[in-house]
């Protein structure tokens, strides 16, 4: 046996290691969470996502167990994790909205346009997102050469290339926001105040209930600039934040 095939299988045979002790750490999460241990369960979940295993289920239960530890902020981060994995899942978007009802995360108005643009956002992963793009390119490719093979009119080609060009379009539009949207995001974990400069005694901009998502431009000195969803910009204590990424 040579040396490579050697150290393959020392590498299967971690990584199979880490699977099975991750998937143990989790379940006796799951068992500690069922009997109301959730202070237990936190850590047991933590324990996993620090091993490097993340998913969406594993974001979903460690929410709930914040949740019921009264830890609002905390719970929206990791829904708002889940959700990046889960889009689509109608308990990870249900307990979101319930956890923000109650903290007032959710409060800035949106109108009817940011609110379609949003939900349609939020149907989809990133990943997916770049999938339908590239499915959509490559279904312009074929139909334009079965268009030539087939003898179309100009007119007829014209006309499907149009609709699929609109399509990608439209999906790389939602790609673009998408993107834009979660990069830099942050959840704030504890009520907090915004500032006009990174300065204890600067003067308060306005408010950040836990559970509000905001977007961190910069850090600075255990301090970082934020926007919110509204365009408004303020310094807010590094500590009050966690990233959702």
């Amino acid at each position: 046996m040579n040396i490579k095939r050697i150290i393959l299988i020392v590498l299967l045979s971690v990584n199979i290691s880490a699977v099975v002790f991750a998937q143990e750490k989790f379940t006796a999460a799951n068992e500690l969470y069922k009997k109301g241990s959730y202070a237990e369960a936190v850590q047991a979940y933590e324990a996993v996502r620090a091993a490097g295993f993340e998913s969406g289920a594993l974001n979903f239960n460690l929410g709930n167990a914040y949740f019921k530890l009264g830890q609002s902020g905390k719970a929206v981060l990791n829904y708002e994790r889940a959700r990046r994995v889960l889009p689509r899942d109608a308990d990870v978007f249900s307990n979101t909205r319930y956890a923000l009802s109650l903290t007032g995360g959710n409060t800035l108005e949106q109108n009817i346009w940011q609110r379609f643009i949003g939900d349609q956002i939020g149907l989809y992963t990133l990943d997916e997102l770049v999938l339908i793009c590239l499915f959509v390119f490559a279904a312009m490719a074929v139909f334009s050469l079965w268009g030539l093979y087939r003898s179309w009119s100009e007119r007829r080609r014209f006309v499907v290339t149009s609709l699929l060009l609109m399509v990608f379009m439209i999906y790389s539009g939602l790609f673009y926001l998408k993107f834009k949207l979660e990069a830099g995001q942050a959840v704030v974990t504890a009520q907090t105040e915004a500032r006009y400069e990174p300065l204890s005694d600067s003067t308060v901009y306005f408010d950040l209930a836990q559970g509000s998502s905001v977007r961190v431009v910069r850090n600075e000195g255990g301090w970082s600039k934020i926007v919110r969803r509204d365009g408004r910009l303020g310094w807010v204590k590094s500590e009050h934040l966690e990233r959702v990424e």
